[in-house]
C-alpha cells in the first residue's frame, strides 16, 4: 500500500501491520452532512411542535414530508428551517389540526413570506394541495384558549355559516365573531386578549366586526340568554357618539376616554 504524507512525499509500505499501533482515521461518507442536516431539521420540527403542544402524529408526518422534500431536492437553496416550517404547516392541515401562519412564524422565527414561498413550491412539486382554511377550523381552539363558553362558540360559528363577510380573511372573521359573542356573554374579552390568542391585529378585528354588526341579531338563537342584549352591543360607526372622532375613521367601536366601547 502507499502512504501519502501531508508534505506530498510517498512511501510504499509492505504491510498493513505498520498501522497496528496507529490511531484510526475515518473518512466520513458523503451523505453524512446530509444526514446531519436532516436530523437537525427533525430536532427543530420536534421543538416547534412542543411549543404549541402538537401531538406526535403531526411530528411524524412533518418529518416524513421534510425527508421527502429534502431527498428530492425540491427546495434546493432554501433554508432547512423554512422548509421544516412549511412542512409543519402542511402536516397540521392534513391531520385536521390547522395552525395559522402567524402561529407557525411565532415558533419558528421564519417570516410568513418565506414560509408561504416554500409552501407553494412544495405543494406544486408534490402535485398536492391542502383544504382551504375556514373560520370553523380555529373557533374551538381560540374559544378554549380564551376560556369562553360553548354559547359563544355557537354564536361565532353562526356568523361563519351565514357568510357575513365574504372575501375577508377567515381568521379575522372568526376572531371578530368571537369578539362580538364574548361581548354579549358574561365572559367579556377585549380586542387585545382575543387578538393576542389568534394573532390578529385590533384593526382587522374592528374592520370585520363592522361588517358583521348589522346582522348581529341573526347570530344568536331566540332562546339563548346572554348577559348583554344584542341591541346593547357596541355601536357601528354610523351610531357613534364618541367625541374622539379620529379613532372612528378605522373602528366600529369608539376608543373613548371612558373605555365605554373598548
Amino acid at each position: 500500500c502507499l502512504i501519502i504524507y501531508a508534505n506530498g512525499s510517498i512511501y510504499k509500505a509492505n504491510s498493513w501491520n505498520l498501522f497496528v499501533n496507529e490511531p484510526l482515521t475515518f473518512i466520513l461518507p458523503v451523505s453524512f452532512s446530509s444526514d446531519r442536516a436532516m436530523l437537525n431539521a427533525f430536532k427543530e420540527i420536534s421543538t416547534m411542535a412542543d411549543r404549541i403542544d402538537l401531538p406526535r402524529n403531526i411530528v411524524e408526518r412533518t418529518n416524513n414530508l421534510f425527508k421527502h422534500v429534502y431527498e428530492q431536492k425540491i427546495e434546493k437553496g432554501r433554508a432547512n428551517d423554512a422548509i421544516a416550517s412549511a412542512c409543519l404547516y402542511i402536516a397540521c392541515r392534513q391531520e385536521g389540526v390547522p395552525q395559522t401562519f402567524k402561529e407557525i412564524c411565532a415558533v419558528s422565527w421564519i417570516s410568513k413570506k418565506e414560509i408561504s414561498r416554500c409552501l407553494r413550491l412544495i405543494l406544486k412539486a408534490l402535485e398536492t394541495s391542502v383544504d382551504p382554511i375556514t373560520p370553523g377550523d380555529f373557533m374551538p381552539r381560540f374559544c378554549s384558549n380564551l376560556g369562553l363558553p360553548k354559547q359563544v362558540q355557537m354564536a361565532a360559528r353562526k356568523a361563519v355559516e351565514l357568510d357575513l363577510v365574504p372575501g375577508r380573511s377567515p381568521i379575522s372573521v372568526a376572531v371578530a365573531a368571537i369578539y362580538m359573542a364574548s361581548k354579549a356573554s358574561a365572559e367579556k374579552k377585549t380586542q387585545k386578549e382575543i387578538g393576542d390568542i389568534a394573532g390578529v391585529s385590533d384593526l382587522a378585528i374592528r374592520q370585520s366586526y363592522r361588517l358583521i354588526y348589522p346582522r348581529a341579531a341573526e347570530l344568536f338563537p331566540p332562546d339563548l340568554t346572554f348577559d348583554t342584549p344584542v341591541d346593547k352591543l357596541p355601536p357601528t360607526l354610523a351610531d357613534c357618539t364618541c367625541s374622539v372622532s379620529f379613532a372612528c375613521i378605522y373602528c366600529t367601536m369608539c376608543i373613548c376616554p371612558s373605555g365605554k366601547y373598548n
